[in-house]
C-alpha cells in the first residue's frame, strides 16, 4: 500500500486542485440552475418533517445540490430560491422529488463505481512492487442505499389570496413621502403567516427594495390585514405565503428627469396674468428651458419659444424661475439634468 500512499494519492490531489481551478477561472456570470434551485427546496422540505427517513434523505439532497452550487453567492441562491417558493406547489414537490432522488441515486453509483476502479487500481501498483500471493484482494462491500424518498398522498390545495373586502396598505396613497420626494422606487418580498381565519400574523422581508423606507413601508402593508385563508381539502388551513410588492413612482419611473413637485404649482392662472398683457387681450404659449442641480429652485432658465409677447415671454421665465423642482436622480445621488415646460396663457371667457 506504500505505493498508493507515494503515486496514487499526490496525484489524485493534485486532480482535483486542477479540476476546482478550472471550473472557478473565467466563468461568466449566470443564475442558479432552476433544477438544482428545486431540489434544494425539496431537500429543505424534507429536512424538517418527523419522519427519519425524509429527514436524513432532504439532509443529502441539501448537502449536495449546495455542493453543486458553491460557485454562486448565498445571496445569489436565497434569491433562486425566493422566486422558485412563489408558485411551488405540492405537487412540484411530489414530481421534483422522485427526479431528484434518482439523480442523486445516480451519482452515487458513480461515485461507488470510481471508488472500486481506484482500489482496482491500487491493487495492481501494489502488486508489482511486492511478491505474488494467492488470496485475492477483499471486494469492499457497497455502500448503503439511499433512504427512499416517501411521498405523501395528493391533497388538493389552494394558497392564500388577497379579499376585496379588506385591501392591503399598497399602492400610490401608501408610498412613503420622502421616498416619493426622493424617487426611490423598488421591489420587496415578504413572507406571511395567515391563519385559517385570514388575519397575516406575522411577516418576515426576505428580499430588500434597497431603501430602509421603503422595506419599512413592505411590512407595514399587512399591519392588520386580513386576507382569504388558504385550504386544505377544502377547509381554511394556517399556511406561510410568499407576496411581492412594487413601489413604483406613477407606475413609471422618471428618476432621470427633474419635474416640479407634486405639492407645487405654477403661478400661471388667470390672477397670475400680466396686467398690460389682459388690457391688451395678449394671448400665447412659451416653452422654458431650465437646469435643474438639486432640489429647489432652478438655475439658467430661458424661453426656447415666444409667445410673441414681452410680458407674457417675462411671465413665463418668473412663473419656472419660481417653482420647486425634485432635481433628477441616479444611484441615490441628485444628477443635473435640464427641462422643458411649456405654459399657455389664455383669458377667461366673457
Amino acid at each position: 500500500m506504500t505505493t498508493i500512499r507515494t503515486v496514487l494519492l499526490p496525484a489524485i490531489s493534485a486532480l482535483i486542485a486542477t479540476l476546482a481551478i478550472q471550473a472557478r477561472a473565467g466563468v461568466p456570470y449566470e443564475l442558479p440552475p432552476t433544477p438544482d434551485i428545486h431540489c434544494l427546496i425539496v431537500g429543505m422540505t424534507l429536512s424538517n418533517t418527523t419522519d427519519a427517513n425524509q429527514r436524513i434523505s432532504g439532509a443529502m439532497l441539501t448537502v449536495f445540490y449546495f455542493g453543486r452550487l458553491d460557485r454562486f453567492s448565498p445571496k445569489d441562491i436565497g434569491d433562486a430560491i425566493a422566486k422558485e417558493a412563489i408558485t411551488w406547489t405540492p405537487a412540484d414537490s411530489q414530481s421534483e422529488a422522485a427526479r431528484c432522488g434518482k439523480e442523486l441515486d445516480d451519482k452515487a453509483r458513480s461515485i461507488n463505481d470510481a471508488g472500486k476502479n481506484l482500489i482496482h487500481r491500487g491493487v495492481g501498483l501494489d502488486n508489482e512492487a511486492a511478491p505474488p500471493t494467492d488470496a485475492a484482494p477483499a471486494t469492499p462491500p457497497p455502500p448503503p442505499a439511499l433512504p427512499p424518498i416517501a411521498t405523501t398522498p395528493s391533497v388538493s390545495k389552494t394558497p392564500p389570496m388577497q379579499d376585496p373586502k379588506h385591501p392591503l396598505h399598497i399602492g400610490e396613497e401608501y408610498y412613503p413621502v420622502e421616498s416619493r420626494r426622493l424617487g426611490e422606487e423598488g421591489t420587496c418580498v415578504v413572507r406571511l403567516q395567515v391563519d385559517a381565519d385570514g388575519y397575516i400574523r406575522a411577516t418576515q422581508l426576505l428580499s430588500s427594495t434597497g431603501h430602509q423606507r421603503l422595506n419599512a413601508a413592505c411590512l407595514s402593508s399587512f399591519t392588520d390585514a386580513r386576507m382569504i385563508p388558504a385550504t386544505v381539502d377544502g377547509k381554511p388551513a394556517e399556511s406561510w405565503f410568499l407576496f411581492r410588492v412594487n413601489w413604483k413612482l406613477n407606475g413609471l419611473g422618471f428618476n432621470n428627469t427633474p419635474r416640479i413637485r407634486d405639492d407645487y404649482h405654477l403661478k400661471v392662472g388667470p390672477d397670475d396674468y400680466p396686467p398690460l398683457s389682459r388690457k391688451l387681450h395678449q394671448e400665447g404659449d412659451c416653452i422654458v428651458h431650465a437646469t435643474v442641480e438639486q432640489d429647489g429652485p432652478p438655475s439658467n432658465v430661458t424661453v426656447t419659444k415666444s409667445t410673441g409677447y414681452a410680458p407674457l415671454d417675462q411671465a413665463c421665465l418668473t412663473a419656472v424661475q419660481q417653482a420647486q423642482f425634485m432635481a433628477a436622480r441616479q444611484a441615490g445621488g441628485t444628477l443635473p439634468a435640464s427641462a422643458d415646460i411649456n405654459i399657455t396663457w389664455r383669458l377667461p371667457s366673457p
